[in-house]
């Protein structure tokens, strides 16, 4: 499940917070992006299984991919 919005400064990025659902505690859990702080202009990469967003490294923009941990596959 994806929770998105658009960011409260300029409205240049939509922001996402992605949830999982966990057999194990029978609840939802939100997956950090393994780059930057939240999940900027996310996209899946259905062919990888992976989540790809945007972040800020020097000012400058940069793809991240993130894979689900193996718990969630």
């Amino acid at each position: 499940m994806t929770i998105s919005y658009i960011d409260d400064g300029m409205g240049n990025f939509l922001i996402s917070r992605v949830f999982v659902y966990s057999s194990k505690s029978k609840d939802f859990e939100e997956l950090i992006p393994d780059c930057g702080e939240q999940f900027l202009n996310l996209r899946l990469d259905k062919k990888n299984k992976s989540l790809i967003s945007t972040y800020y490294k020097d000012n400058i923009p940069t793809l991240c991919e993130t894979l689900p941990p193996k718990s969630f596959k």
